[in-house]
C-alpha cells in the first residue's frame, strides 16, 4: 500500500462533540485531536530504509471532544458559528501539522540509514517537530484567541491557517504527483511571530 495522509480536510459539527462535559468545565466546548503515524521499513546490510507505507491519519476524537450544547443552542446564531470555528481551528491545526510532518517524512523515503535505529531516531525528530500541542495552547492562550473570545485575534488565526493550507511554498516544491507544496504552518506563524 502507498503511503497515504488520511482526513486532512473535515468540517466540525456540533455533532462530532459526543463526550461528556467534565464536572467543573469553565470553557463551553473542547474538541480533542490527533495525527496517528504507521510506518514500515525494511532492513539489511545496506541498514535501513522507510517503506512507502507511511499512513498519517488526522482523527477528530469525538467521545472526547465535548460541548455544553444547551447552553450553546440558547447563544445567537453568530455566536454558536464563531466557537464552532473556532474548533475548527484547532482540527485544522493538528490537520496541517500532521500533513507537514507526512510530506517530511517522505523526503525520508529517498535515505538509508546506518540502523533502524537511526532511522527511528529521525522519525520520533519529526514527530517531536510537527506535534501539535504547543500550536493548540499558544492558539488557546489569553493573549491570542483567548479560546475563541477575542474576534480579532481569531480573524487573524483564521487567516493564519487558511494561508497554511492555500499558500505555494517559494521557491515550489512539488509531490511526486506534480501537486505544489503548501507552505508549512510553522513557517507562517513564525513570519507573524507567534513562534520562534
Amino acid at each position: 500500500m502507498a503511503s497515504r495522509l488520511l482526513n486532512r480536510t473535515h468540517r466540525v459539527q456540533w455533532s462530532d462533540f459526543t463526550g461528556q462535559v467534565p464536572a467543573g468545565a469553565s470553557l463551553d466546548a473542547h474538541i480533542e485531536t490527533n495525527a496517528n503515524l504507521n510506518y514500515g521499513y525494511t532492513t539489511g546490510s545496506y541498514g535501513a530504509r522507510l517503506a512507502d507505507n507511511v499512513t498519517v491519519t488526522i482523527q477528530l476524537l469525538r467521545s472526547q471532544s465535548w460541548a455544553k450544547k444547551q447552553r450553546i443552542n440558547g447563544w445567537p446564531q453568530p455566536a454558536q458559528a464563531d466557537l464552532l470555528r473556532h474548533e475548527q481551528g484547532h482540527y485544522d491545526i493538528t490537520a496541517l501539522m500532521g500533513r507537514d510532518m507526512f510530506i517530511e517524512l517522505m523526503a525520508l523515503k529517498t535515505r538509508t540509514f546506518s540502523s533502524l535505529s537511526a532511522l527511528e531516531t529521525e522519525i520520533r525528530a519529526v514527530g517531536q517537530r510537527y506535534a501539535p500541542q504547543r500550536i493548540h495552547t499558544k492558539y488557546d492562550s489569553s493573549s491570542e484567541t483567548d479560546h475563541g473570545r477575542k474576534a480579532a485575534e481569531q480573524r487573524l488565526w483564521d487567516g493564519y491557517l487558511r494561508s497554511a493550507f492555500t499558500q505555494v511554498r517559494t521557491p515550489a516544491v512539488h509531490a511526486p504527483d506534480g501537486t505544489a507544496y503548501k507552505v508549512t504552518l510553522l513557517s507562517v506563524l513564525r513570519r507573524a511571530g507567534k513562534i520562534t
